[in-house]
């Protein structure tokens, strides 16, 4: 069995994604994906909350338990709002890129990422507040901030092979699982070919019992002619004792008569003899087609179980790649708020550059 094409993935995780519909629209718990180990520094406005110890800084370390991506708000120009203990900040986002550049790509070679840092994230707050930590405080935060994002970036890497790993042994078991079919196959069809040998076995023995009975209609009517002969006989005696002699021709023409009549007997006694072993011969392959049968149906249900299962593990391991791409979106958008996630979908394809 070849890997499933880009075609029928598409096709499958639909059909996953319907079934994920279906649960939520009967009232079943939504899966939620588990973000609760990622945390957030807040960043504290200056002059703001409920501190007493002097102005706060990028010092100060609240952890803050990650929101859950929301898919609908990642549209280009929608206000995300991150949940907080204390109070909900509203922020702008941006698009990227900027309107009005051929650029479609962060990694293009002309996208100037210093430029675009001072025109869409150099925040007057943020940068005060880097001075008024220091240096040395801010390289800090840098460095942790980088080992969290290559921690995330390992842990979503290692996901991703666990997932490939998985597909890959559903893989070997659908194609385990068409060899055996494969084989209830040939074997089905060796089947019909030997019930093929048996049934034009069966017509030629008919043929020959039809013919037996002919033979025996033939003897009845011997019978009959030799009954006809012996009334003449009588006949014949009772007529004139002159004919003696030819009475006499008669008798041995009859006793000879008596003699083919008891070798018919005995061919007849011989022909019953075959008509009943053919009898009992068929009778034995009725028997014997009844049970072929049986073990048609069973490899025909078999074949049925089949592929009902291996249907559930094609839309089994849609699911699978459904979740893990919705688990590296939502740990994403957590890594980078600002980008716009709103086009990403499963079933596209990256062609030149672009989702298709």
């Amino acid at each position: 069995m070849s890997p499933l094409n880009e075609a029928e993935f598409k096709t499958y995780l639909a059909k996953a994604r319907e079934k994920r519909a279906t649960v939520l629209q009967s009232g079943a718990a939504e899966a939620k994906l588990d973000v609760s180990s990622v945390t957030i520094r807040k960043l504290k406005r200056k002059g703001g909350g409920s501190s007493k110890n002097g102005p706060p800084s990028l010092s100060d370390k609240e952890p803050i338990a990650a929101p859950r991506l929301n898919n609908m708000a990642a549209a280009c120009g929608s206000k995300v709002v991150l949940s907080s203990p204390r109070k909900r900040i509203k922020k702008e986002k941006t698009c990227v890129p900027m309107e009005g550049t051929d650029i479609a790509s962060l990694w293009d070679r002309r996208f100037d990422g210093m430029g675009f840092v001072d025109s869409n994230l150099s925040f007057t707050k943020d940068v005060q507040e880097v001075k008024e930590s220091g240096l040395e405080k801010a390289g800090e935060i840098l460095v942790a901030y980088s080992l969290r994002s290559a921690l995330l970036g390992k842990v979503i890497t290692d996901q991703f092979q666990a997932l490939v790993g998985h597909h890959s042994n559903c893989q070997d078991e659908l194609i385990a699982t068409k060899g055996k079919l494969k084989i209830a196959n040939d074997t089905l069809g060796d089947m019909k070919k030997h019930i093929l040998k048996v049934n034009k076995r069966l017509e030629e023995e008919q043929t020959a019992l039809t013919q037996l009975e002919k033979k025996n209609e033939n003897n009845k009517a011997f019978e009959e002619e030799e009954v006809g002969l012996k009334k003449s006989v009588d006949m014949l005696k009772g007529l004139s004792i002159a004919k003696d002699v030819e009475i006499e021709d008669l008798k041995k023409s009859v006793d000879m008569l008596k003699g083919l009549s008891a070798a018919k007997d005995v061919e007849i006694e011989d022909l019953k003899e075959s008509v009943d072993m053919l009898k009992g011969k068929s009778a034995a392959k009725d028997i014997e087609i009844e049970e072929l049968k049986k073990s048609m149906d069973t490899f025909k249900g078999q074949s049925a179980a089949k592929d009902m299962e291996i249907e559930d593990l094609k839309v089994d391991a849609a699911l699978r790649y459904q979740d893990g791409f919705d688990k590296a979106i939502e740990q994403v958008h957590i890594l980078f708020p600002s980008f716009d996630f709103s086009e990403a979908d499963a079933m596209k394809s990256v062609v030149d550059g672009k989702l298709v």
